[in-house]
């Protein structure tokens, strides 16, 4: 269990800024625990969040994934998600990436609450682990939200055409169906795990949720090409806004 893994704090004359503590690294393995963390604190109305990354030396896509999950409603509700004391490797990819276009990040933890509160003369409420966070809100309102790195969910878009008649104009209007349904499967896919990359996306179009269909690497990378989505930077972007870029000009 992780339970010293990852710790939480508060701030604020109300409690109203959280501050989540993480040490070590930010994968596959870790990261359902995080995500757990902040749907609860977002489930229980606080959507002033700090992500301290001081501890942190790696952060996956399925990491950086977490941090955009709940961030739409975040900020629906006047609130936000930032990071804080990134090292110089975890920074070199949150600029790569182009994360720095959608995530704040500040230099530390009191610069980061001067963007909430605007003072810095606050106290942080005691560190919590996550075990004790688990039992201090574990009220049973927030039983319906999902902690998973990968979550494939059972609305299923099925991907497969029926075959028409052969004529030219049937063939065309199934292969466009087919091609709908293929940016429809990819488009559910980047909004349940916006933190996957091009390799991570084909590997889930065979699941039957996002239509069983079995795509190379490369003929995908075509596909989020033409889709405007080929940047780690515009498919986080379509999780958190929820719709689609523009599709390239031909």
């Amino acid at each position: 269990m992780l339970e010293n893994w990852v710790k939480v704090s508060y701030a604020g004359n109300n409690d109203e800024v959280v501050i989540v503590s993480v040490q070590g690294y930010i994968d596959t393995t870790t990261s359902p625990e995080l995500k757990k963390v902040i749907n609860r604190q977002v489930g229980s109305g606080r959507y002033k969040i700090i992500v301290n990354l001081d501890e942190i030396e790696y952060i996956s896509s399925t990491g950086w994934g977490v941090f955009i999950s709940e961030l739409k409603e975040i900020r629906e509700n006047n609130g936000d998600l930032v990071l804080t004391n990134m090292h110089s490797n975890v920074y070199n990819i949150y600029e790569l990436m182009e994360f720095s276009s959608i995530l704040k990040s500040f230099t530390d933890v009191k610069e980061a609450m001067v963007h909430f509160l605007g003072k810095i003369d606050v106290v942080e409420k005691p560190v919590m682990t996550t075990a004790q966070v688990d039992v201090e809100q574990n009220t049973g309102q927030n039983e319906n939200k999902e902690s998973s790195s990968i979550s494939i969910k059972t609305d299923n878009i099925n991907g497969q055409v029926k075959v028409e008649y052969s004529t030219v104009a049937k063939i065309e209007k199934k292969q466009k169906a087919a091609g709908s349904a293929l940016k429809e499967n990819i488009s559910k896919i980047i909004y349940d795990n916006p933190g996957l990359g091009i390799k991570e996306i084909a590997l889930a179009l065979k699941y039957p949720e996002y239509g069983g269909k079995e795509m190379k690497k490369r003929d995908v990378k075509k596909l989020l090409k033409a889709m405007g989505l080929i940047r780690h930077s515009s498919r986080f972007n379509l999780a958190l806004k929820g719709v689609p870029p523009a599709e390239d000009p031909d």
